[in-house]
């Protein structure tokens, strides 16, 4: 599944596909799996990566360009 299909689902379940702002910040790592958890309607209750959470940050940051990580929305199992 090519990223941008990726965001695109991102945006639709965790009900931001009308924030411009939200959707310019969403940005999904590659290569490092990530978990949405979703309701009965399918909308997000939580979602995370799984692996080691230093080097989930690190690519976070990294992804971030700016080295402010915005892990704080995500929960590394």
């Amino acid at each position: 599944m090519a990223n941008g299909d990726l965001n695109w689902i991102a945006n639709f379940i965790r009900g931001i596909e009308d924030d411009v702002q939200e959707i310019a910040n969403l940005n999904i790592l590659m290569g490092v799996p990530l978990v949405e958890e979703v309701d009965d309607r399918l909308k997000s209750v939580r979602h995370y990566y799984l692996g080691d959470s230093i080097r989930i940050d690190q690519a976070i940051r990294g992804a971030a360009g700016n080295g402010e990580a915005f892990s704080n929305r995500l929960v590394h199992v």
